[in-house]
């Protein structure tokens, strides 16, 4: 079978690859399939700037393929399961991807006409990891020294970049623009967090900046249509907002920080589908920012009057509605969980005097990798706390996360009580003290206040 899929992969890169001068010129056609290891699902999802271009389904063998006849120049997504990554493809390119999804980043390779400038881009993600993970003591830096650190990193990404083109007979403009784009943003970003990251780490106050600090923001364009499908350029705005509105602040300090950044969206981004898209994310982040967060009135009636897209809307009043319906000091509800024996369990007597994390998930929204190596990190930081894993994702018949060895897991039986605090189909977690009341009625493992609230939890 190995050799029939190797012959299919290689055919379809001689076809593609070596055809006449005379057939090149008329077929524009782009191409993209692969093949993926360990398949979550029997899919993969097409898309750009948030948008589902197609669905590609997997054959028998695990592999698919795609042929756009009048695909336009551009950075797009391939999503499979909760992960996703970056192709640029242009037209009569044919690519063509092997990924196995127990290391989705790293054991991602491209084949065929187009595959070069993916590695390239791949790589490039990869290598920005390795920077944010010995970036953080920066932050503690003087203002100069700080920025003198950027503009290092910013040298050896120009060095990558010039090795990789020599060996480039064409070029694209469109690719050099979303490569320039990453280096420049990644700074910006860094730059964004930096009074604030300042503050942190020094335990001081925000660090006085030069006149001439936030001078590089006048070269952003917030309405590029061309890198609405780029994270680091949707991160960039959000950080940029986030910041700037804080600094708002400081002048109408009755007015909180939600609204000001909404109303600064409104104000700032004009592209209707990016504006609903970031009051989206906004809302998100404040709904998972802390335990103390009180519902808005007039945060929801701005967004609700601003947003236009019918399927966020819903998402949020999903997500007021089970933010509402656990309330803090309140006892958790004795709904019904199954384990992997098919065993039915009340979730009471599993959390009797014991300080506990529960926490919901589903395959959809993150992988079991990931989850067990968040897990493992919190169960051996805080040992002394309970952790209780609940995939709330319809019954499958491999709900749990075995490949991961997460202990305490278990599945949401059809009609269980839970459900009630669960439309909005997002992870959450919920912190109940060793009583059976509720500390913390909607947080996230991911959320940057956790640790705090779990260490406080293990003194109750």
């Amino acid at each position: 079978m190995k050799f029939f899929q190797y012959i299919f992969i290689t055919s379809l890169i001689i076809f593609t690859t070596n055809c006449s001068k005379k057939e090149q010129l008329k077929d524009t056609a782009t191409y993209f399939g692969g093949k993926i290891i360990n398949p979550k699902s029997n899919m993969v999802f097409f898309m750009k700037n948030n948008s589902e271009i197609d669905t590609l389904f997997l054959d028998k063998n695990n592999m698919f393929l795609k042929k756009f006849d009048n695909l336009n120049e551009g950075l797009y997504v391939f999503k499979h399961g909760p992960e996703f990554q970056y192709v640029y493809l242009e037209p009569k390119d044919s690519i063509i991807i092997r990924l196995n999804t127990w290391d989705f980043d790293e054991s991602l390779v491209f084949n065929g006409k187009g595959s070069n400038k993916n590695e390239f881009l791949l790589n490039l993600f990869l290598e920005n990891e390795k920077f944010d993970a010995n970036f953080y003591p920066n932050y503690k830096l003087p203002e100069t020294e700080f920025l003198q650190k950027l503009k290092d990193i910013e040298a050896q990404k120009e060095i990558l970049y010039k090795e990789f083109k020599k060996n480039q007979k064409t070029f694209s403009k469109g690719f050099d623009a979303i490569i320039q784009a990453d280096k420049i943003l990644y700074s910006n970003n860094k730059k964004e967090k930096y009074p604030h990251y300042n503050k942190s780490v020094t335990h001081g106050e925000h660090p006085k900046l030069s006149t001439s600090y936030y001078n590089y923001r006048t070269k952003v364009d917030l309405n590029n249509t061309k890198l609405l499908n780029f994270f680091r350029y949707q991160n960039y705005i959000i950080n940029y907002l986030y910041n700037s509105s804080y600094s708002a602040l400081k002048e109408k300090p009755t007015e909180g920080l939600t609204l000001k950044i909404l109303q600064k969206i409104n104000q700032e981004i004009t592209l209707p589908s990016f504006k609903d898209e970031l009051f989206y994310r906004i809302m998100i982040d404040d709904f998972y920012a802390d335990n103390t967060y009180t519902i808005s009135n007039e945060v929801l009636d701005f967004y609700y009057k601003h947003v236009i897209d019918d399927t966020h809307k819903k998402a949020i009043q999903n997500l007021v509605h089970d933010r509402t319906t656990i309330t803090v000091g309140s006892p958790l509800t004795n709904f019904i969980i199954t384990n992997s024996n098919g065993q039915k369990h009340k979730i009471k007597p599993l959390i009797k005097n014991k300080n506990t994390v529960v926490y919901f998930w589903s395959p959809a929204n993150v992988s079991s990798e990931a989850l067990s190596k968040r897990i493992h990190y919190l169960e051996k930081k805080f040992s002394k706390l309970h952790f209780i894993g609940i995939n709330f994702d319809k019954p499958t018949k491999n709900p749990f996360a075995k490949k991961a060895r997460l202990h305490h897991q278990y599945q949401l039986p059809k009609d269980c009580k839970a459900y009630r605090f669960l439309k909005s189909n997002l992870p959450r977690t919920i912190l109940v003290n060793r009583q059976g009341k509720v500390v913390n009625s909607f947080t996230s493992l991911d959320s940057h206040t956790i640790e705090n609230q779990l260490a406080k939890l293990e003194k109750e």
